[in-house]
C-alpha cells in the first residue's frame, strides 16, 4: 500500500485503525476500558494476493486478552491488481470498513459485520493515498465515520495543504453530518475506542532547512468540536496507535530500525526492531504491538535452499516490559495489517 512521508511513514493500511483507549499499559494492575472489555481486543487482518487469479483475500484474526491471536475468519475476497483492489480502512469491536480502491483512493466503502455488508456507501477520495497526498478514515460506529480533507506536504518545500478539517460523513448517505476545523498543520487522526472522539496530531510546515519538527497531540470531541491536547512529541516523531487514555504510541522517522516512543504519561519498556520488520498495530487495549517478523537474510554464502518468498511470523511484544513472543505462522505472500479497534 501507499507509504506517507516524514511524520507519516505508516503503511495506509494503519489508516489509524490501531487502538482504542484504555488503562495505561505501564499499569498492570488495571483494566481495559468499559468500551474495549465489550467490544474485545481489537482484530489482526491478514491478506494475499493471488497474482495468477487476479485477486485479494482478506481474513480476521480476533485478539485474546492475552494478546493471542485466534483463528482467520474470512472478510472479503476480491479482484486486485496493481491500482486497484478491495482492503480494509479501518474497524471496531466486530465491525469492519472495508473499501474499493482504485489508482490508491477509495471509491467506495462498505460496514462489515458477521460476514455481512451492513452499509455501503459511496467515497470517491474519501480514504487513500498516493505519493505525497492521503487521507485517513476512522469508523466511528455502525453509521458514521470520520475522515480528513487532502493532507500531505513535500517534506523539503512545504508544498501541499497547510491545513486540514475533519470530517463526519454517514454511511447511509454520505452526506456531511457534521466538520470540524481548519487546524493548522493536520498531518493525521487516530480512532480510539470512544465513538464521539478521535486523536489528531498536527506538525507545523516543514523545509529543507528543517525538515524533521515536533508534532502536537490533541484529542478532539466531535460532540463540540473542542479540543485538548495531550502532548508534543519529539521531532520526526510517527504516530502509530494510543495506548491509554493519554498517550500515544508512535517512532522516530529517521530511525534506520525502530523504537518505541511515547507523547504522554504512559511508560513503556524499551523496545526496538529491525529495519525490515513491519509494525502492524496494537492491541485494542493498548498493552500489545504487533510487527510482522521477517527472516534475517544469512551472513555468509550458503546455498539458497529456501523459497523466495518465506514464511513470516507475527510477534506479540508487551509494552509493559518487552517480553516478546510468536503468536502466528504467516504463510509466504500473507501479509499483516492493520490491526483494528
Amino acid at each position: 500500500m501507499v507509504r506517507r512521508t516524514t511524520v507519516l511513514g505508516i503503511a495506509l493500511l494503519l489508516l489509524a485503525g490501531c487502538a482504542s483507549t484504555p488503562d495505561s499499559p505501564g499499569d498492570t494492575s488495571g483494566s481495559p476500558s468499559a468500551s474495549a472489555a465489550s467490544a474485545g481486543n481489537g482484530t489482526v487482518y491478514t491478506s494475499v494476493w493471488d497474482m495468477d487469479a487476479g485477486a485479494r483475500t482478506i481474513s480476521g484474526h480476533p485478539i485474546g486478552a492475552d494478546g493471542s491471536i485466534g483463528a482467520a475468519t474470512p472478510l472479503l475476497s476480491g479482484p486486485a491488481d496493481d491500482t486497484s483492489f478491495p482492503g480494509v480502512v479501518d474497524g471496531v469491536g466486530p465491525l469492519a470498513l472495508s473499501g474499493s480502491f482504485t489508482d490508491y483512493w477509495t471509491t467506495d466503502l462498505q460496514v462489515r459485520s458477521a460476514g455481512q455488508v451492513t452499509a455501503e456507501v459511496a467515497g470517491p477520495r474519501w480514504c487513500g493515498g498516493e505519493g505525497l497526498a492521503y487521507n485517513v478514515c476512522t469508523l466511528l460506529d455502525d453509521t458514521r465515520l470520520a475522515r480528513t480533507t487532502d493532507l500531505g506536504r513535500d517534506p523539503e518545500t512545504g508544498a501541499g495543504p497547510t491545513e486540514g478539517s475533519i470530517i463526519v460523513s454517514s454511511l447511509a448517505d454520505g452526506a456531511t453530518i457534521a466538520e470540524f476545523g481548519p487546524f493548522p498543520g493536520l498531518s493525521m487522526m487516530l480512532g480510539t475506542g470512544a465513538p464521539d472522539e478521535v486523536l489528531i496530531v498536527t506538525t507545523p510546515a516543514q523545509s529543507a532547512e528543517d525538515p524533521s519538527v515536533p508534532s502536537t497531540v490533541l484529542r478532539l470531541d466531535l460532540t463540540d468540536g473542542t479540543t485538548t491536547e495531550m502532548g508534543i512529541s519529539p521531532a520526526g516523531w510517527v504516530p502509530l496507535c494510543p495506548i491509554g487514555a493519554d498517550s500515544v504510541l508512535g517512532f522516530p522517522a529517521e530511525d534506520l530500525a525502530g523504537s518505541a516512543v511515547v507523547v504522554g504519561p504512559a511508560q513503556v519498556a524499551d523496545i526496538t526492531w529491525d529495519q525490515q520488520d513491519s509494525v502492524v498495530g496494537c492491541s485494542a487495549d493498548g498493552r500489545f504491538l504487533y510487527l510482522q517478523r521477517i527472516p534475517q537474510p544469512p551472513t555468509e554464502e550458503v546455498e539458497d535452499t529456501e523459497p523466495p518468498n518465506p514464511s513470516t511470523a507475527l510477534e506479540r511484544i508487551s509494552l509493559a516490559d518487552g517480553a516478546r513472543s510468536e503468536v502466528l505462522v504467516l504463510p509466504p505472500g500473507v501479509v499483516a495489517g492493520p490491526v483494528t479497534r
